[in-house]
C-alpha cells in the first residue's frame, strides 16, 4: 500500500525540474508516489520531468487546463492519488531529505501536520528568513485562522487522506492565491488536529510567480474569505477583530499608496485590534 502521495501542479516550471525531482527522489521515506498535474505548460516542464524520472514508476502524469487555478490542479491531484497520506510540494520549492520521515513520524497524533521552511531568493543570497509560522491549538484553530493569520505553506503540509473527503480547494476564481488558507480555515472548522512540527524542512521560493497577475493583484481575496467564514465566529468582537485582521491583510496588498494609507489610518483607530504598533508602522511606511 503506498504510504504518501505527492500532489504537484506544475506550470511552465522548466526551470525548476532538476530541484523538484532531486527535492522528491532523495527523501529518506520512499513509500510514495508522485501525482503531477500539469496546467497545459507551453514550455518542456513535462518532457523534462519525464525524461528525468522515466525509469521511476512512483511518477504519475496528468496533464489539465485550471483556467489559472491551482486549487482545481490540486483536487484533481487528490482524486487521482491512492496514498494514505496527502503531501504538497510547489514546483518551484524544495524539501529536505527527512520532510516526509519527519512528517510521518509526527502525525500518529493529529489528521494535519506542517511544518516551517526557510525563504529562498535567488535575487538576493542573503534573504535566509525563516517564514512566520505559529501553533494551532486544539479547539481554538478556527479562531486562530480567523484573527491571527496563516502559519501554513502549503509545501510543509502532510495530511490525512480522509481530509479531503470532506473539504476541498475551492476553485473559484475570487479565491485564487488564497485558496490554500481558505482551505485551511474550512479544515479547522471541522475539527481536525494541527500538529506543527517546530523544525524546517525545507525552502520556499519567494522570487517566483506561477500564477496570473491580474489574480495576485485582486485586494479583495482576503474579504471573500472573512465574508464566508465570519457566520462561525461565536460573538461580535471576535467577528470585528476579524474582519480587521482581514482589512489589515487586503491594506497590505493594496498597491495604490493613497488607498493603503487610507485603510491603515480607519484600522489605526478602530475600536478592537491587538496590534497598533504594526498597523502605526505600517502607516508610517506609506507617508514616507
Amino acid at each position: 500500500m503506498i504510504e504518501v502521495s505527492i500532489i504537484v501542479p506544475t506550470f511552465n516550471s522548466e526551470k525548476y525540474v532538476l530541484n523538484l525531482c532531486k527535492s522528491i527522489k532523495e527523501q529518506t521515506f520512499t513509500n510514495f508516489e508522485v501525482i503531477i498535474i500539469d496546467n497545459n505548460s507551453s514550455d518542456k516542464t513535462l518532457l523534462k520531468l519525464k525524461k528525468i524520472s522515466h525509469s521511476d514508476k512512483r511518477f504519475k502524469y496528468y496533464k489539465i487546463s485550471n483556467e489559472g487555478s491551482i486549487a482545481k490542479s490540486r483536487n484533481y491531484g487528490i482524486k487521482k492519488s491512492i496514498g494514505k497520506y496527502i503531501a504538497f510540494h510547489d514546483s518551484d520549492d524544495f524539501w529536505f531529505k527527512n520532510k516526509l520521515e519527519v512528517s510521518i513520524r509526527e502525525i500518529c497524533k493529529s489528521d494535519f501536520t506542517y511544518h516551517s521552511l526557510r525563504t529562498h531568493n535567488k535575487n538576493n543570497i542573503f534573504d535566509q528568513r525563516k517564514l512566520r509560522s505559529y501553533s494551532l491549538l486544539k479547539n481554538k484553530s478556527f479562531k486562530q485562522l480567523m484573527t491571527i493569520g496563516n502559519p501554513i505553506n502549503t509545501s510543509s503540509v502532510l495530511c490525512k487522506r480522509e481530509i479531503f473527503e470532506v473539504v476541498k480547494f475551492s476553485e473559484g476564481k475570487k479565491f485564487i492565491t488564497v485558496e490554500d488558507f481558505e482551505c485551511w480555515i474550512n479544515i479547522s472548522r471541522n475539527n481536525f488536529r494541527f500538529k506543527r512540527i517546530d523544525k524546517i524542512l525545507g525552502y520556499y521560493n519567494i522570487s517566483s510567480q506561477n500564477t496570473s497577475v491580474t489574480y495576485v493583484k485582486n485586494p479583495l481575496k482576503f474579504i471573500y474569505i472573512f465574508n464566508k467564514h465570519k457566520k462561525y465566529l461565536l460573538n461580535n468582537n471576535l467577528k470585528i477583530l476579524s474582519k480587521n485582521h482581514f482589512r489589515y491583510l487586503m491594506a497590505y496588498s493594496l498597491k495604490k499608496r493613497e488607498l493603503k494609507k487610507k485603510y491603515f489610518y480607519y484600522l489605526l483607530f478602530s475600536k478592537i485590534l491587538k496590534s497598533k504598533l504594526k498597523i502605526t508602522l505600517r502607516l508610517f511606511f506609506t507617508l514616507f
